[in-house]
């Protein structure tokens, strides 16, 4: 009953920070419950998402990372699929034993502001090189969080993952369980579609790893 009270009441302060800051502004609220279908509203339209959507891959690895002490983060700055460049905050909601349930995301479309402040530099004379601070992926399924999650790890080899020899794919499935990928709905599946083998291949890379992990446990 409490959690449901908590997010009836984030809904409206969604809905609030979108009235106040208009077309430019979407603020989403997700459930930790399910994290593949954790959008549960969403106040405004920037990112293109739907109620049922899956988590980011950017709050995805912050909450595996620290958990119930994870600390929210404010003013970031991230990319959408078509283009824009969004300003971002992400407050995580605990209930009251201090357990984060779930979060509110704010997302403002800064590009036309960043347009204009270039042509007004541009004229006043001043350069200033925008970079973006992190890349979050805003999935619309939970495919696309697991593929964003996934080349993130690929990075660290010099090939794609479907090239990868045995060892690399252990160690590259071993990043993706201890990032918990694994906990997500279609995972295996996609996995082995990223890899390009079979998914009880990726079952049995899966035991080998647990199989390992124990025996060093001992």
């Amino acid at each position: 009953m409490e959690n449901e009270y908590l997010f009836s009441q984030l809904k409206i302060i969604a809905d609030s920070i979108a009235l106040t800051f208009g077309i430019n502004c979407e603020v989403v609220v997700h459930d930790f419950k399910d994290m593949s279908s954790s959008i549960v509203y969403i106040a405004g339209n920037i990112t293109k998402r739907k109620v049922g959507g899956p988590i980011t891959d950017l709050i995805f690895k912050a909450f595996r990372e620290h958990g119930d002490k994870v600390q929210n983060m404010y003013n970031y700055t991230t990319r959408t699929k078509d283009g824009k460049i969004l300003k971002s905050s992400t407050i995580f909601l605990r209930n009251s034993d201090n357990k984060v349930i779930g979060c509110l995301c704010i997302n403002i479309d800064m590009s036309h502001f960043i347009n204009l402040k270039l042509i007004l530099d541009n004229i006043i004379g001043f350069k200033e090189v925008y970079e973006l601070s992190n890349i979050e992926n805003f999935a619309t399924s939970t495919d696309e969080t697991i593929e964003a999650i996934s080349m993130d790890v690929a990075k660290k080899y010099a090939k794609t993952p479907d090239n990868m020899n045995k060892a690399e794919r252990l160690d590259f499935l071993r990043s993706l369980d201890e990032k918990g990928v694994f906990v997500l709905k279609g995972s295996v599946d996609k996995i082995a579609k990223i890899l390009g083998i079979s998914k009880y291949t990726v079952y049995s890379y899966l035991q080998e790893i647990k199989n390992s992990r124990n025996s060093n446990e001992i």
